[in-house]
């Protein structure tokens, strides 16, 4: 994997510095979008335990206190 990605860093460092660039909002573009997904599995996660029930609501002491005792 190590060779690999430092192949990748090598060529990529060696584009002419436009192709540089587009190549970086390439990658910046695809990691957000990934992101994204991610953000909108852990609401809906969220969302399918509150209204299960499965959440504790109050303020930090009350959490806290719930999930020590």
């Amino acid at each position: 994997m190590r060779n690999e990605f430092d192949l990748l860093v090598e060529k990529a460092t060696s584009l002419p510095l436009e192709s540089q660039e587009i190549f970086l909002d390439i990658l910046q573009k695809n990691y957000h979008a990934a992101r994204r997904l991610e953000i909108i599995k852990d609401v809906e996660a969220g969302r399918k335990d509150y209204e299960e029930g499965n959440v504790i609501e109050g303020n930090a002491d009350d959490i806290v206190r719930e999930i020590f005792d």
